[in-house]
């Protein structure tokens, strides 16, 4: 820290803008950048190494405009009470759904921190929450379809072409319209509020963050404010994403001529938001189910927008963990990429309970020829699927709606697909109506136990034609040649598929047929989901564990990911 560096204080209940805001007794009332602030904190710039901390255990109800930069090594920071010294627990920073005109040029927004062209600033230990929408107590005011909900967008923090940015430590929750319920509803007003907002940034962390009850929990997207800018070198990592949820991530393009790349998400969990799918959705849309239109869930959205010159790089969704605690769910996919192409590499998770329609990984159209979008080159090795749903789905849906992806490079090796259904026919390989599948389908085992199906592993609809086909024939039309049909020997998959679905430990017992009947990849990366180093030379083991790690399923940090070679 700078020898200069000053640190404010904020008790918002009971500071005084007219204290010089140095000390805990004569904490100010309201943040520099607080468009409410009088007297000295109005007219205190913040400067490189500066932090601001905010009483904790108490609201904060205002927007905050972060209007200063820090530097190298010296960011300014806000900071909610992380060494637990002044009040209790996190601040809160509470919009009490009153924060709109907060956003420049967008009149129905408000967000609690607004970042635009900021560099080296960090935020912490917050309790961000009811940014947009309304209280909930006065839904009785509206209804579905006459009087609709105002729309009102709340987002916990915006981040706009800023470098270096830091959030960390924090919880954000109920953001926007967020309930299952009537008023909420598809057509008009919709789920709306986000946690964090990322627009043509570059080296952002978001991290130990948990992310509960909003319709978008991180958006990262490049194109705005305008076209050719670029949004790369972020980090997602040990965050937790769960309940009334319609996207978990999302990556995207708003704008012709951009760049989207070197994103990391690792070490999250993502689980547990049935509320929106299709089961529980109690709220307003134009389609049926009792007549409400359900939300569109995904864990991890890719693409969105078939626009063209987009350049996608080096997109790693690795480590992470993906479940359903239930007995029910839906949505389309825990990893959904449409109309994407670029260089994404999905390693080393593990996915159990996949109750999503379409599996855990599902690649629906590419970008259009014409485009001129960085081609797909997706890889998909080393994660362990454990649910009542497929493992892998590519599908074209339609020549107006994108390209084929068959004419990419997909490949599909070392992974685990262990497919239990009791209720209905399910396959761990399912490809639809493109001109080719993936280019390597490879050293993947695979164990299917279902009412309806015990052997079949892949079905291939095309031109009104559907292949079923177990291993043998598999085999026989060019793929699987390493593959094997096996119990893979989890060390405890004795909670099932239902309420304690995440107790189940997916390690690898050490007489599993699993060990050693992988292909090397160090090409690729080197660890397992634990942060153990896999062989540099010689066969790996299939699936997300490597077994020389026994016992309860950590989270750490993976190394070594690098994404160099096919």
């Amino acid at each position: 820290m700078l020898a200069t560096a000053a640190t404010y204080y904020i008790d918002f209940p009971a500071g005084s803008d007219a204290n010089n805001g140095t000390a805990t007794n004569a904490a100010w009332q309201h943040c520099p950048g607080d468009a409410k602030a009088t007297g000295i904190p109005a007219t205190t710039p913040l400067a490189a190494g500066d932090t601001v901390i905010f009483r904790g255990g108490v609201s904060y109800t205002n927007s905050i405009t972060v209007k200063w930069s820090g530097t190298t090594g010296n960011p300014i920071t806000y900071d909610g009470n992380s060494a637990e010294t002044w009040g209790t627990g996190k601040a809160i920073l509470d919009g009490m759904y009153l924060l709109t005109n907060g956003v420049p040029g967008y009149p129905n927004y408000g967000a609690n921190f607004i970042l635009l062209n900021r560099a080296n600033v960090t935020i912490r230990n917050f309790q961000i929450q009811h940014t947009g929408g309304v209280p909930m107590n006065s839904y009785t005011n509206y209804s579905y379809p006459a009087n609709v909900l105002p729309n009102v967008y709340g987002i916990g923090v915006w981040i706009v072409d800023s470098t270096n940015i830091l959030v960390a430590n924090s919880l954000i929750q109920e953001m926007g319209y967020w309930t299952n319920n009537f008023p909420v509803n598809t057509d008009k007003t919709g789920q709306n509020g986000m946690g964090i907002k990322l627009c043509s940034v570059v080296n952002v962390m978001v991290t130990n963050c948990a992310f509960h009850r909003m319709a978008y929990c991180i958006g990262i997207n490049s194109g705005y404010p305008a076209s050719g800018t670029v949004c790369s070198n972020i980090v997602i990592s040990s965050c937790d994403f769960s309940h009334y949820i319609n996207w978990m991530i999302t990556i995207s393009p708003s704008s012709p001529s951009v760049t989207l790349g070197n994103i990391l998400i690792t070490n999250n969990a993502f689980h547990d938001a049935w509320e929106t799918t299709s089961a529980y959705w109690w709220g307003g849309g134009s389609n049926a189910n009792n007549g409400g239109g359900f939300p569109h869930f995904d864990g991890i959205f890719m693409g969105l927008a078939n626009l063209p010159n987009i350049v996608y790089t080096n997109i790693v969704v690795a480590a992470n963990k993906f479940y359903w605690n239930n007995t029910n769910g839906g949505g389309t996919a825990w990893i959904f990429l449409s109309c994407m192409g670029g260089d994404v590499s999905i390693l080393n998770n593990v996915c159990v309970n996949n109750y999503n329609s379409y599996g855990f990984v599902y690649v629906q159209d590419g970008p259009f020829a014409t485009n001129n979008v960085t081609p797909i080159n997706f890889k998909i090795y080393n994660n362990t699927v454990a649910g009542p749903n497929c493992g892998f789905y590519e599908r074209w849906t339609s020549p107006a709606n994108g390209g084929d992806p068959g004419r990419g490079t997909i490949r599909v090796k070392n992974n685990i697909f262990y497919i239990v259904n009791t209720n209905t026919f399910s396959v761990p390989i399912n490809i639809q109506d493109t001109t080719n599948g993936p280019k390597e389908l490879d050293y993947n085992l695979y164990y299917v136990k279902e009412t309806y199906n015990q052997d079949v592993i892949l079905s291939w609809y095309t031109n009104s034609t559907h292949l079923y086909a177990g291993l043998y024939d598999v085999k026989g039309i060019g793929y699987e040649q390493h593959g094997i049909e096996a119990n893979p020997q989890f060390v405890d998959f004795s909670y099932g598929l239902g309420f304690n679905s995440s107790l189940n430990n997916l390690h690898l017992q050490t007489n599993s047929p699993a060990i050693g009947a992988g292909a090397n990849l160090s090409a690729v990366f080197s660890t397992d989901k634990d942060g153990i180093l896999r062989p540099a030379s010689g066969a790996w083991d299939i699936g997300a564990y490597d077994p020389s790690v026994q016992g309860v399923q950590k989270l750490s940090p993976p190394t070594g990911l690098k994404i160099i070679g096919p």
